[in-house]
């Protein structure tokens, strides 16, 4: 469920003095537009807001996605640092598969998933590092 102010709110009023303006924009209104209207104008303005809206969903979701991406990224990392007798060719294929976790952008399901998992595969010649 939305929260309010998730919603972006366009007042459309006949009241036009600054002071009803000021207390608009500090409840939350994101524009204010007074009678008379213009149709194309209030039109635009309405579409601004929804291209604004959609970029902010956008990159709230870009984020969110980056920093599960990260956990994962620092989870793998330290389950590496914590692996005895890995060699620097293992170590450069466990930040290699890092990166690839990172460019495929898994959703939060897989990314816990691998996160949860005890190794990454490494190259069949060195096998898994024990713990």
């Amino acid at each position: 469920m939305r929260k309010p102010a998730d919603i972006p709110v366009i007042f459309l009023t006949a009241k036009s003095e600054i002071e009803d303006e000021r207390q608009g924009f500090e409840v939350g209104a994101v524009d204010y537009i007074t009678k008379p209207v213009s149709p194309p104008i209030a039109l635009a303005r309405v579409k601004t807001q929804m291209q604004l809206k959609n970029a902010r969903d956008f990159l709230k979701e870009k984020i969110q996605r980056q920093i599960e991406e990260n956990h994962l990224v620092a989870h793998l990392m330290a389950q590496m640092m914590h692996s005895p007798g890995l060699r620097d060719d293992q170590i450069r294929y466990w930040i290699s598969a890092s990166d690839l976790v990172s460019a495929i952008s898994w959703p939060p399901r897989a990314t816990s998933m691998a996160s949860s998992s005890s190794c990454w595969p490494i190259p069949p010649d060195t096998g898994c590092p024990q713990r």
